[in-house]
């Protein structure tokens, strides 16, 4: 018989306890827009599988007081915001939800059934991010280790309780990096295809998706190595596939608003059109907020919106209430984010400078077909940038966040410099990384600089459309931690590469998982279960 792996039991481990947690410990709603989410699932096992954002004609898009319990009245219901995302989450939701409400009567099990997919994605992802690092010729042990980091954050539990399309968006991109990695490592273009076909996936689930679909198309045109006949052929084939879902929901949403891009709000009338980025950067705790919601910021009480209970916790009735893990258990996570974020750029450090001592040496795998790869490595030797252009990135990086540093030290001083210091080195990272696309000679080199380089690039565009809402809404808007999770696979894969070989990597990461799971732990046991009880009906 044979023997099951560790990484299966660990999977499982994961999907029971968020499995267990959506069951018995997350109360109906409290997932951020669950109802939103809920509602959109309804509607499509109803057989309205594409709701209108803002119509509420013949009852599509709507969000009813009905949905967690039968009141008896629909006074109160309201537009559904949550249908501006596209709709493969749902559809695959509504199949749990559309068998709970074959065998049962209860409105509770409907909704608790939903919840299903979220768990099983949070499994299916663990499995998945440690299939990537080991075709990252990571270790097995060390990638087990890492695989768990990210099913140790609070907020991921949270979210891979309740119905939301987070978790399963994060799967769809963790499934694109493994068949990333292995079209990087293997040259295969099947790997390549298949990759396209789960960003296709990741497209038709949520428009921020959109973004590494982006990064990753660049990447695998950047990878391929055919002649340019082939390549003009595959990079047009990849393309199409990887954005067909995307230019679909876009063309739709042209239709109907006029605006590609459209989404709820997003065509208000700014309420302070004089305030500049420089403001927002000197006014707002933007990468405090980021950072503490990424790792623990729970609830909603999207349960009591309705008129019939607002006599019951009216207080938690009236508007969002949420909870914020703080104080030991996000201390732990924010000293080990800024150990491993020192890790990788030390290991970027020392990938990149030898280029800039050696002489250059053209790879012959590059030259034996055309790539465009391959020219801007030549472009490179005959500029000699491997000699100057890691010096040049490197005070680049230091630069822009020496500049950053002095704006954000304007703010309160409550605010932690750690985070600023974990955000600092993942900026000169992902700028050295740069000279890695650039001049490395291995598919691992370049694999330890497209972690840092897309997740720093996002959380770039996440700072300026949260500039954007502020000058919409006077109000932060928009800095969801949880809009990071799609990167999280990939920067995993390069933090893998940067540390494994050494025979240090193993009981360090092991540590840093013990931390993190006793963090876990004490942030549920100490804040979360609390606040849930305390709004439970």
């Amino acid at each position: 018989m044979r023997r099951i792996a560790p990484i299966h039991w660990l999977a499982l481990l994961f999907f029971l306890q968020a499995l267990f947690f959506a069951w018995f410990v997350t109360p109906n709603g409290d997932i951020p827009d669950e109802s939103g989410h809920y509602a959109y699932v309804v509607d499509v096992a109803k057989g309205r599988p594409l709701p209108v954002l803002g119509h509420m004609d013949n009852d599509r898009g709507i969000i009813s007081n009905n949905l967690w319990r039968d009141w008896g009245v629909e006074d109160g219901s309201r537009p559904n915001y949550i249908v501006q995302h596209p709709p493969l989450y749902y559809a695959v939701a509504a199949i749990p939800y559309r068998i709970a409400k074959a065998v049962t009567k209860d409105r509770f099990l409907w909704a608790k059934a939903t919840r299903i997919v979220s768990a099983l994605s949070l499994g299916l992802l663990i499995l998945v991010m440690f299939k990537s690092l080991v075709a990252a010729r990571v270790d097995d042990r060390l990638a087990l280790l890492l695989a768990s980091l990210f099913g140790f954050v609070p907020t991921v539990t949270h979210l891979s309780s309740g119905i939301t399309n987070d978790i399963f968006l994060t799967l769809m991109c963790g499934l694109a990096t493994l068949y990333l990695v292995r079209f990087v490592q293997g040259e295969r273009m099947a790997d390549a295809y298949w990759c396209a076909f789960w960003l296709a996936c990741a497209g038709a689930t949520k428009m921020t998706a959109w973004v590494l679909i982006a990064g990753f198309v660049g990447i695998l045109l950047y990878e391929m190595r055919q002649r340019w006949l082939l390549w003009l052929l595959h990079s047009a084939a990849l393309s199409l596939l990887s954005f067909s879902s995307a230019l679909w929901w876009m063309r739709r949403n042209y239709y109907f608003f006029g605006n590609p891009f459209y989404i709820s709000g997003s065509d208000a009338p700014p309420l302070v059109p004089g305030y500049t980025r420089l403001n927002y950067l000197e006014q707002q705790p933007f990468f405090d907020w980021l950072f503490q919601h990424f790792y623990a910021l729970v609830g909603f009480s999207g349960y009591c919106n309705s008129a019939a209970n607002v006599d019951i916790l009216v207080r938690y009735c009236k508007g969002v209430k949420v909870a914020v893990v703080q104080g030991p258990s996000y201390y732990v996570f924010i000293w080990v984010s800024l150990a491993f974020s020192a890790l990788l750029l030390w290991a970027v450090l020392r990938h990149t400078w030898p280029l800039a001592r050696s002489a250059p040496e053209h790879s012959i795998a590059l030259s034996a077909a055309g790539s465009v790869q391959s020219g801007v490595r030549r472009v490179a030797e005959t500029l000699r940038a491997p000699r100057w252009l890691p010096a040049l990135l490197t005070i680049g990086g230091v630069a822009a966040t020496a500049y950053g540093f002095i704006h954000v030290l304007k703010l309160d001083p409550r605010y932690t410099q750690q985070i600023h210091t974990v955000f600092a080195f993942m900026t000169v990272a992902a700028l050295v990384s740069l000279a890695l696309v650039a001049t490395g000679r291995t598919g691992d080199d370049r694999l330890l600089a497209y972690g840092p380089i897309l997740i720093a690039l996002f959380s770039l565009l996440l700072f300026l459309q949260g500039h954007k809402a502020y000058v919409i809404s006077e109000r932060p808007a928009g800095i969801q931690g949880r809009y990071l999770f799609p990167f999280i696979p990939l920067l995993l894969v390069s933090f893998g590469i940067a540390i494994r070989g050494y025979r240090w990597a193993l009981p360090v990461v092991a540590i840093a998982t013990v931390l993190l799971a006793w963090a876990h732990t004490n942030g549920y046991m100490n804040t979360i279960v609390p606040w849930f009880n305390s709004v439970r009906l």
